[in-house]
This record gives structure tokens, C-alpha cells and sequence, in this order.
């Protein structure tokens, strides 16, 4: 155990595994190996046997066979009257038994195999000739006599001794070579028991290091894991181990680290969010006070809106009576016209139509008297619809001051306010555009007003010119020429104040569609202003809501604090 203390800070669990690997690997080699090796001996025994051994023992049991049959044939040649049959019988197993011989001298043999084998041959050459005599003897019809068949017998009878014997050394050599494939056998066997217990000694016991190491390591892990569980940051993990678990080790001080540095974030963090949302609570407060604020100063503007359309509701009222004034005038300018220009034909035809000229001229002096009345009843009108565009120029002017106000008011709100802002800005716009307006309109009143002061000149010369014509007329006739040279001079005149009323006229449109545009602006102004003062409630709803958000904020924040304080770090 004290060597594995020692050593288990440096030692990893890959090499354990790694060396496990490689010893099973090795035991797998090397029983291969022995399994190889012996099984190429026992090939080798078998292939001997069987190429060898047993084709000597079947070519010796060949020999003793045939042998049997041709001293079988050779008895029946002795014993029986002579049969070529049995002398071709004697020959052919000769022959067979010569080339059997043979073939089994040219096989590998032992050193007492050949000494046999040789011993063999050499007997069975002397049977074989002893019984190539006795053939000859026997075709010759002699009988043979009794020694010599047992001298003869005892030939075969060595012979026979000496196949026995080889066949034995044969049978022999077998069983040697069956024993020695049996030693390989349980020496195999022998040798594959001992490793296999070596090895599974080696992997037993590196096994149960390897357990005893993993072990101790989970423990120690897992402690460290229970303390942190318990939420204890502040403990202190060994990192000088170089194996996996001293990796792990290093990691989980590592991700120990990051995280306590995510604590403390959360905390300061958290605290820093409470600051805010006790900031954010007073802001709603005033946000909701400012809302308010801005809701009066949208009733206002209404108001002022509501004002400015009636006021220009009266403009416009002003400005029929006047297109009115207008009509008569040109009507009565063309009255004028006409009668001028039958003035002018009355002068040419005859001055017996004097007369008739001097009433006509009354009838002009009426009628220029009706222009003069109605220029000054024009000037009036002027004059009161200058004094309504003043009064819309203030309204503008206060609208636009309102409307300045609210933009401040809804920046300081914030992001909740930009909605209104835009409503605000809106609001400004179309107070500059009603302001434009009225001074557009003012131009137009100021020119018609300038062409009506030329008008009523002009009238005025006319009216005094037909008084001093009414004064010659009636004291002279010889001022019929005189008279002749003042309506030539009354025409243009007359054609003059024709045009200017003409353009007049014309203006009267333009005056009438800048007055409905200043009404459509303060409609507008009028909706936007009750778009804002609902807008304002809805930002006092919201700002309502930021307070009530801000209070379960903080609730949260407080339990948050009081988790987060349980670590220790």
C-alpha cells in the first residue's frame, strides 16, 4: 500500500488499462507462438507417420503377405505334381515382392531398419534361389529329399524371423514417434496452464490496483463534490496529481474559479439591481406625477384648440360675408362699366343725347357711391378678419409653447414617453402650420386691402370726376367736347377698377381655402391633443405598473441575495 501511495499521483488509469492491453496481447502471442510451435511438431510426427511410418508398416505387412503366398505356391510346387500355374504364382509374387523391397529402400529408414532390411533381402535372395532350384528340379519330375527341404525351411524360416524383426522395429519406431508427439501434447498443455494462470495473475492483480486507485480517487472526488454541494466554495482542491483524476481535479478548480467569480458578479450585481430598482420606483413616481402634469397641459392645448376652431369657424363666416361684398362689387363694377360705355356711345351719336348723358351720369354717381360703400364695408370686413388671424396667430403661438413644454415634459420621462414626444412634435408642426396660415392669409388680406384702398381712389376720382361732368353738363353745353375727353379718361378707369376687383374675386378663393386648411389643422390639433391626453393616461397606467414591477423586483432580488449568500466564496 505504501508503494501505491506513492506512487498513484503520477500514475494513470490509461497506462493501467494500457498494460492490461499488453499483457493479454503478449500472453495471446505467446500462447500463439506455442500452440504454433507444438502443433508443427505434431504436423511433423503426423505427416512422418504417415508418410513414412505407416507406409513402412504396410509395405512390410505387403511383404510378409505376399511371402506367405509364395511360399504357399512354392509348398504346393514341392508337395503336389508340377503346375505351371503355381511356378507363374511363384514368379509374379517374386516380382512384386523384389520391387516392395526396393521401394522401401528408398524411403527414409533407420540405421537398424536398413541393417534388417539388408539382412532380409539378403535371405530372401538365398530362398528365392534355393527355390529356383527346387522348380527346376521339379520340372525335371526329380522328388527331393528330406534334408534338403529342411535346410531349405530353415531359410524361410530365418527369413520370416528377420521380416518379423523389421516389421517390430517398424512398429517400434511408431510408437516413438506417437510418444513423442504425446510429450509435445502435454507439454503444450503443460505450458499453456502456466501462462494462462501467470496472466490472469498479472490481470487480477492490476485489476485490483486498479480498482483499489479508482476508488480512493472517487472517494476523495466525491468529497470534494459534498462540499461544494453543501455550498462550501472556499475549499481547497489538490491539483499536483497527473493522472485523469488530477485532470478532473484541475478542471473542476478551474470551472470552481469561474463560477465563484459569477457569484460575486451575482451578488454586486444584484445589489447594484436593487439601487436601481429603488431608482426605478422613484422614477415611475415621478413619471406618473410628470404624466399628470402633461395631461393638464393637453387639456389646455385642447382647449385653445377648441377655441381656434371656433374663431376660424367665424372666419370663415367673415370671409363669406366678404366673398359677398365681392359679388356686389363686381356687379356693380360691371353696372359701371357699361353704363360708361354707354355713355361713351351716347357722347358719339349726338350731343342732342346730353340729356340722356347728364341722367346717366347721376345714375353712375349712385351707382359709384354703392362701390364706395361697399369698398368701405370690404375695409371693415378686412379689418375684423386681421383681427381674428391675430387672434389664431396667438392661439398658434400658445399652442406651440404648449406643445414645446410637453416634448420637455415627455423627455424627461424617458422611453415611456417617445410616443408622446412624437404627438408633441406633431402638435408643434401643425401649430407652425396654422401660424403660417394665418400669415399667408394676412398677405392676401394686406394686398386686397391695399387694391381696395386703390379701389376706393379711384371711386373717388370717379364720383368727384362725374360731379364736375354733372356741373358742365348742366352749365354748358359747349363743354360736350370737355365731357367727351372726361369719360374717354372714366373708361380705363372704370376697365382698371374692373381688373383689380376681378383679382379680388379671385383671392376670395384662395382666402377661403387658406381659412378651411386652418380649420382642418385645428381639428387635427384638437384629436392629437385627445390622442396625447390618452396617451398620458396610458403612460400613468404603465408607470403604475414600473412601480408595482419595481416592488416584486425587489422581493426577488432579496431572496436572490439571501440564496446567493449561502456560498461561501
Amino acid at each position: 500500500m505504501k508503494f501505491l501511495k506513492f506512487n498513484e499521483n503520477n500514475l494513470k488509469i490509461i497506462h493501467m488499462f494500457t498494460l492490461l492491453s499488453i499483457i493479454a496481447l503478449l500472453t495471446n502471442l505467446f500462447i500463439g507462438f506455442i500452440a504454433y510451435f507444438n502443433m508443427h511438431n505434431l504436423n511433423s510426427d503426423i505427416e512422418n507417420l504417415y508418410n513414412n511410418q505407416l507406409y513402412k508398416v504396410k509395405e512390410a505387412g505387403y511383404i510378409n503377405g505376399e511371402l506367405g503366398q509364395l511360399r504357399n505356391a512354392l509348398t504346393k510346387i514341392i508337395d503336389r505334381p508340377y503346375d505351371q500355374n503355381n511356378v507363374d504364382l511363384f514368379n509374379s509374387k517374386d516380382k512384386e515382392i523384389q520391387n516392395t523391397i526396393n521401394d522401401l529402400s528408398s524411403i527414409k529408414l533407420s540405421e537398424k531398419e536398413k541393417n534388417l532390411l539388408n539382412k532380409a533381402r539378403e535371405n530372401y535372395n538365398e530362398y528365392i534361389e534355393g527355390g529356383r532350384q527346387i522348380i527346376d528340379r521339379r520340372s525335371r519330375g526329380e522328388i527331393l529329399d528330406t534334408k534338403f527341404t529342411d535346410e531349405y525351411g530353415k531359410i524361410g524360416a530365418s527369413m520370416s524371423s528377420t521380416l518379423t524383426q523389421l516389421n517390430d522395429e517398424i512398429l517400434k519406431t511408431v510408437k516413438n514417434t506417437y510418444i513423442s508427439s504425446n510429450k509435445h501434447f502435454n507439454s503444450s498443455i503443460l505450458i499453456l496452464i502456466v501462462v494462462t494462470i501467470v496472466s490472469m495473475a498479472a490481470i487480477i492483480f492490476i485489476s485490483i490496483f486498479t480498482k483499489i486507485f479508482i476508488k480512493r480517487s472517487i472517494i476523495n472526488f466525491f468529497s470534494i463534490l459534498k462540499r461544494l454541494e453543501d455550498g462550501d466554495f472556499t475549499i481547497h482542491i489538490d491539483k499536483s496529481s497527473n493522472n485523469e483524476f488530477g485532470e478532473m481535479k484541475r478542471e473542476l478548480a478551474i470551472t470552481l474559479e469561474s463560477i465563484i467569480y459569477m457569484i460575486r458578479d451575482v451578488k454586486n450585481n444584484t445589489l447594484q439591481i436593487n439601487k436601481e430598482t429603488v431608482s426605478l420606483a422613484s422614477a415611475s413616481e415621478e413619471m406618473s406625477s410628470l404624466a399628470s402634469q402633461v395631461r393638464e397641459d393637453i387639456q389646455q392645448v385642447s382647449k385653445g384648440s377648441q377655441k381656434q376652431a371656433y374663431e376660424l369657424m367665424e372666419i370663415k363666416n367673415y370671409v363669406g360675408e366678404f366673398g359677398n361684398s365681392i359679388d356686389t362689387i363686381v356687379s356693380a363694377v360691371k353696372e359701371v362699366a357699361d353704363e360708361s360705355n354707354s355713355v361713351n356711345v351716347m357722347s358719339s351719336d349726338s350731343n342732342l343725347e346730353l340729356s340722356r348723358l347728364l341722367n346717366s351720369l347721376s345714375e353712375i354717381q349712385k351707382d359709384f357711391e354703392s362701390v364706395v360703400s361697399s369698398t368701405s364695408e370690404l375695409e371693415n370686413s378686412i379689418n375684423n378678419v386681421n383681427k381674428i388671424i391675430n387672434i389664431i396667430n396667438d392661439i398658434a403661438d400658445q399652442t406651440n409653447l404648449l406643445s414645446l413644454n410637453a416634448a420637455i415634459e415627455a423627455s424627461r420621462v424617458g422611453e415611456a414617453g417617445k410616443g408622446f414626444a412624437v404627438v408633441a412634435e406633431e402638435i408643434g408642426k401643425l401649430a407652425e402650420q396654422s401660424k403660417n396660415s394665418s400669415s399667408d392669409i394676412t398677405d392676401i388680406l394686406s394686398i386686397i386691402s391695399s387694391e381696395t384702398k386703390k379701389v376706393t381712389n379711384s371711386t373717388s376720382k370717379v364720383s368727384e370726376a362725374f360731379k364736375d361732368q354733372e356741373n358742365i353738363v348742366e352749365n354748358s353745353m359747349s363743354s360736350f367736347k370737355g365731357i367727351i375727353g372726361t369719360v374717354d379718361k372714366i373708361i380705363p378707369l372704370i376697365d382698371n377698377i374692373n381688373k383689380l376687383i376681378t383679382g379680388i374675386d379671385k383671392e376670395k378663393g384662395n382666402i377661403t381655402k387658406k381659412v378651411k386648411n386652418a380649420f382642418d389643422i385645428s381639428e387635427e390639433n384638437r384629436i392629437f391633443a385627445e390622442q396625447i391626453a390618452i396617451s398620458s393616461d396610458e403612460m400613468s397606467t404603465s408607470s403604475n405598473g414600473v412601480a408595482t414591477s419595481a416592488e416584486l423586483l425587489t422581493e426577488v432580488l432579496e431572496n436572490t441575495l439571501l440564496k446567493v449568500n449561502k456560498f461561501k466564496v
